[in-house]
């Protein structure tokens, strides 16, 4: 699904798709040799992995063997936990991901809102709908904004998830998130 939601857009923008090299989470090991036959210098500027934090950690290497680094790598929010964890990303350093101002960059807004969350609920909770409570906010915050929604000013507004802006059709839409990028295995805006 990911990949042609992605390959739709970038195809739009008059990109296209040197090569599509799926994997299963329990012979990630068997990507190595498809890697080095499919990313030629002369046939890719850059690579998209999609894949969970565990996938994403086993595959880089690989990436990073079967290429010699040549290539940036791009990636979803699928990769980060939201959870800083410098030792296991090492693994993930130089890949690029978007990812919700909540995770990346909490503001003075959303720590407060965190530690809450964190006094309150389980730590494996926390961790597995981080972003969700992000959504939250957003939609609890929205409530007010909506209201006053014929006065402009209200948007954009950068919320939780993202800036956030309304269209014509009085439809929410979301943009602008952050990029970011893994050093020492720590997200570095």
């Amino acid at each position: 699904r990911v990949l042609k939601a992605f390959q739709k857009e970038w195809e739009k923008y008059g990109g296209k798709i040197g090569a599509s090299i799926g994997y299963d989470a329990s012979s990630i090991s068997s990507l190595k040799k498809a890697l080095k036959q499919q990313l030629q210098p002369q046939t890719a500027d850059m690579v998209f992995m999609v894949a969970s934090p565990d996938g994403a950690r086993q595959i880089r290497p690989y990436l990073v063997e079967a290429v010699n680094d040549r290539f940036p790598v791009y990636s979803t929010s699928h990769l980060y936990s939201g959870t800083p964890d410098p030792q296991t990303d090492k693994a993930l350093n130089g890949v690029m991901f978007i990812d919700m101002p909540w995770v990346l960059m909490p503001d003075r807004m959303a720590l407060p809102l965190q530690n809450e969350l964190q006094q309150s609920q389980s730590g494996e909770a926390i961790k597995q709908f981080k972003r969700l409570y992000a959504f939250g906010v957003d939609a609890y915050n929205l409530l007010s904004r909506l209201q006053q929604a014929n006065k402009q000013s209200q948007f954009p507004w950068q919320g939780q998830t993202g800036r956030l802006f309304l269209n014509n059709r009085g439809e929410i839409h979301r943009d602008q998130l952050q990029w970011a990028r893994f050093v020492d295995g720590v997200p570095q805006v």
